[in-house]
């Protein structure tokens, strides 16, 4: 077991339920980071890592790195023990807003572990309109916000531009409700991922409001177009523009 950087990750408590019996089976990494499951039965099973979570907090803690939020991307098929150890991992990590890409039908499932938790989701959409079961525009972030007081929005500006959405307005409308926003550059009509400024969302007009107003909202660039460059060198680009934006 490794975290993202490669680091190889000892001691930590794996478990596994078999969700059609419960029963569970646990098993714990050596200092090499490996961990073994013999003979399991065939069926369907979750994973939870235990400790593992609060020993990736101190790691950045002690990097001097501030976590801002957790992504989950709760599906469908998530078991409701699976929403609640999500959660509970959030927790782990120090976090009180998990940015989430759920069906509205899941956004109604999570309410009260939220709210047993008291911990923020803040909802993130995409640009496909014709899902009524999926976040995209106006409406669909309203029946969150009705939902739960723990429910929120993480507005990603360029899905919301290829939906013919008006980014600048609704922000300025409810700012309240949104937590961070994620910065790229998108064609409108469902157009494509641009490099930025070659495409059509307002992220110049973006930052400047959130500057003006001095609304607590946080904007994280999402490199998802085809650069030319390495994707550091490409991420150092959208700095780049926008801190040109905001000169």
């Amino acid at each position: 077991m490794t975290d993202s950087s490669g680091a190889v990750l000892p001691g930590v408590t794996i478990v596994i339920e078999n969700l059609g019996t419960g029963a569970t089976r646990s098993s714990v990494s050596s200092d090499t980071g490996d961990y073994v499951f013999n003979l399991l039965p065939s069926g369907r099973y979750s994973v939870r890592f235990e400790l593992h979570f609060k020993a990736v907090r101190k790691k950045f803690e002690d990097a001097g790195i501030a976590l801002f939020a957790y992504t989950v991307n709760f599906r469908n098929d998530f078991t409701d023990d699976e929403l609640e150890k999500s959660i509970e991992q959030a927790k782990a990590l120090g976090i009180s807003i998990i940015a989430a890409t759920t069906p509205l039908s899941v956004a109604k499932r999570l309410v009260p572990f939220a709210e047993r938790h008291k911990i923020y989701v803040a909802m993130h959409g995409h640009s496909n309109v014709h899902d009524t079961d999926e976040f995209s525009g106006p409406e669909s972030f309203s029946k969150a916000l009705a939902m739960s007081k723990y429910f929120r929005i993480n507005l990603d500006v360029g899905h919301f531009t290829a939906a013919n959405f008006d980014a600048v307005t609704y922000i300025r409308d409810n700012h309240d409700n949104i937590t961070h926003l994620h910065m790229k550059d998108r064609k409108k009509n469902d157009g494509p991922n641009m490099p930025w400024g070659e495409g059509e969302t307002p992220i110049r007009q973006v930052l400047l409001l959130l500057k003006e107003k001095k609304y607590p909202i946080r904007a994280f660039v999402e490199y998802e177009y085809r650069g030319t460059g390495t994707p550091i060198d490409e991420v150092k680009k959208c700095m780049s523009y926008m801190r040109r934006a905001l000169a």
